[in-house]
C-alpha cells in the first residue's frame, strides 16, 4: 500500500469511475482497475461495487474513505509546511461554485491570489448546490461557495459572506411606472422562467411560501439564458442581487414584494486540517469579500 494508490482510490470515488479517474491520472483504465484490486488484496475485502453503471462504494470501503482521504489531507498539509520553511508557496486548492459566484467573484479573486501564490494550483468546479454538497463531503474541494441551504457536517466551516436581496427581471416593455417593488401577485400573470437544477430552490421556496402559482414554461439551467428570455419578452424571473451584476440585457429590475433574500457562505472543508494553501485562498477570498 502506498499514498499513490490511496490517491488513486480516492479519484475513483469521486470520479465515480474508472475511465474519468485515468483521464485525470494520466494511466490507463487497466492500471487503474490493478491499482484498486492490489489495494482491495492487501485489504482482504473489496472496496468497490463494479456494474455497467459505474462504480459505488461497498460497506466496507464506505467505512474505509474517510481514513484515506485523511491521511492524503495530512500528506498534502506537510508537504506545503515542507515548502513554506523552504521559502516556496506550492500545493493545490480546489474550489466549489455555483454559476453567479464562478463568473463574477472568481476570476478577479484567483488573479489576485496568483499574483501572490504563484507556485499555488487552483481549480474550479462549477455546479449546482447539491453538487457542490456531494463535492465537499467526499473532499473533491477544499473551499465552496454555499448558501442557507447547505447543512453542513461536523467538519465544515461556515463563513458568512453576504446577504443579497432578491430581485424580478422584468421584460424591457413591462410598465412599472413609478413603482420601487413589485408585488407576487403581479408576477402570477406572468410566465415564471426557472432552472432544472437545485440551484433555484430557494427562489421556488420562496414562491411557494407566499401560495402564489406563476405559470411555468421555459426552463434553463443557465443564469444568462433566463435573462435572454426576459429581454425578448418571454416572460419573467426571479434572480439573487449577484446573477444581475455585469448585467448587459435590455430588461427592467425590481426588488420583490415581500422581501427576500439569498445568503452566500463559504465553506471549508475539514478546516481542522486545512492546508497553509488553503487557508491563503480562504484569506484572500474573505478580505475581498467581507
Amino acid at each position: 500500500m502506498s499514498l499513490y494508490d490511496y490517491h488513486v482510490f480516492n479519484t475513483v470515488v469521486q470520479q465515480g469511475s474508472f475511465n474519468r479517474a485515468s483521464r485525470l491520472l494520466h494511466v490507463t483504465p487497466s492500471a487503474v482497475s490493478h491499482i484498486i484490486a492490489k489495494l482491495e488484496n492487501d485489504f482482504g475485502f473489496p472496496l468497490l461495487y463494479r456494474d455497467r453503471n459505474g462504480i459505488s462504494l461497498t460497506p466496507d470501503g464506505q467505512k474505509m474513505l474517510p481514513s484515506i482521504q485523511e491521511i492524503l489531507r495530512c500528506d498534502e498539509q506537510l508537504n506545503q509546511q515542507i515548502a513554506e520553511l523552504n521559502d516556496v508557496t506550492g500545493g493545490q486548492v480546489r474550489i466549489g461554485a455555483f454559476s453567479s459566484v464562478a463568473s463574477n467573484w472568481l476570476p478577479r479573486i484567483i488573479k489576485k491570489f496568483k499574483k501572490d501564490h504563484p507556485m499555488v494550483s487552483v481549480s474550479v468546479l462549477q455546479g449546482s448546490y447539491g453538487e457542490i454538497a456531494r463535492w465537499l463531503e467526499t473532499d473533491a474541494v477544499d473551499l465552496a461557495f454555499v448558501t442557507g441551504v447547505y447543512k453542513p457536517g461536523e467538519e465544515v466551516e461556515l463563513n458568512h459572506i453576504r446577504t443579497e436581496k432578491l430581485m424580478c427581471a422584468l421584460p424591457p416593455n413591462y410598465r412599472i411606472g413609478r413603482r420601487k417593488k413589485v408585488t407576487l401577485s403581479e408576477i402570477e400573470d406572468l410566465t415564471f422562467i426557472h432552472s432544472t437544477s437545485d440551484s433555484d430552490n430557494e427562489i421556488i421556496q420562496y414562491v411557494d411560501d407566499y401560495g402564489v402559482n406563476p405559470g411555468y414554461e421555459y426552463v434553463f439551467d443557465d443564469d444568462k439564458a433566463k435573462l435572454a428570455m426576459v429581454e425578448q419578452g418571454l416572460g419573467m424571473c426571479v434572480v439573487p442581487e449577484l446573477v444581475l451584476e455585469n448585467n448587459p440585457f435590455k430588461i427592467k429590475i425590481l426588488p420583490v414584494d415581500p422581501a427576500g433574500t439569498r445568503d452566500i457562505y463559504l465553506a471549508v472543508a475539514h478546516a481542522r486540517f486545512m492546508a497553509p494553501a488553503t487557508e491563503a485562498m480562504k484569506e484572500c477570498i474573505l478580505d475581498s469579500l467581507v
